[in-house]
């Protein structure tokens, strides 16, 4: 009974190593059922037993690996405690000492002890060992990095041009129809109207105040054209788009 179900269970292995060979290689559950001669439901049922496997083992390879890492840290850190100990022990100097004598000139020979505070380096070492097994363990808490210039020195704000521009777009992927982009009181064809954060439209939907001011405060630079003419049909349907309004 038990050699039948270990050879069982050594022909189910052999044939999903040929399963996961030849799904490795890209062939079709089809392709695969006919080149190893079973049914395509056997050929599906023992793909999500060798994905599962390999999930497994993933997971195994990670467990171990930050383990490997954890020793390594452990190590490190030892070695410079160790360090920083030697480093606080006192230092022994040789000194001589000529003296003279009737017979003649003698050096007489002598040892001093000179304490010393330790090598700080060693310290951030140790710090930074614990900081690296801080981050292996996942002890830290999520960081958050606000966005900065390109030059790193100062925080970035958007500015009213590169808000409206994403309302703009955020918009059209959605599908919404807008009178103007970037009006928070241009209605769409469902009366419904953009509210800035916090705040109600009033009742009917027309709130003059924009979301962010599309208009920029020099007079020569001419409104970009919007994504949604008022009315929501371009020029070809007979309606002026926001270009032929009168000023």
């Amino acid at each position: 009974m038990d050699d039948r179900m270990t050879s069982s269970r050594l022909q189910v292995q052999q044939r999903r190593t040929a399963v996961a060979r030849l799904y490795l290689k890209q062939r079709t559950q089809a392709e695969i059922s006919q080149t190893v001669g079973v049914s395509q439901g056997t050929v599906s049922r023992d793909l999500k037993a060798i994905q599962a496997e390999w999930q497994r083992q993933r997971l195994d390879d990670f467990a171990q690996a930050r383990l490997r890492e954890l020793a390594r840290v452990d190590q490190l850190e030892r070695e410079y405690w160790q360090a920083w100990e030697r480093s606080c022990q006192d230092r022994e100097q040789t000194l001589q000492e000529k003296t003279t004598a009737p017979t003649g000139d003698r050096l007489k020979a002598g040892t001093r002890s000179e304490g010393r505070d330790g090598n700080p380096e060693f310290l951030r070492g140790v710090e930074r060992c614990i900081e690296l097994r801080c981050k292996i363990t996942g002890a830290f808490a999520a960081v958050k990095i606000a966005p900065t210039t390109p030059d790193g020195q100062e925080e970035w704000h958007a500015d009213d041009r590169e808000i409206n521009a994403v309302l703009r777009v955020a918009f059209a992927r959605l599908g919404l129809p807008v009178g103007l982009a970037g009006d928070a009181g241009t209605a769409d064809e469902l009366g419904q109207a953009l509210a800035l954060s916090g705040i109600d439209p009033p009742a009917g939907g027309n709130d003059s105040g924009p979301l962010a001011n599309p208009r920029p405060e020099d007079p020569e630079i001419a409104d970009p054209a919007p994504l949604f003419p008022t009315g929501g049909q371009d020029a070809g349907g007979g309606r002026p788009g926001a270009s032929d309004r009168a000023p």
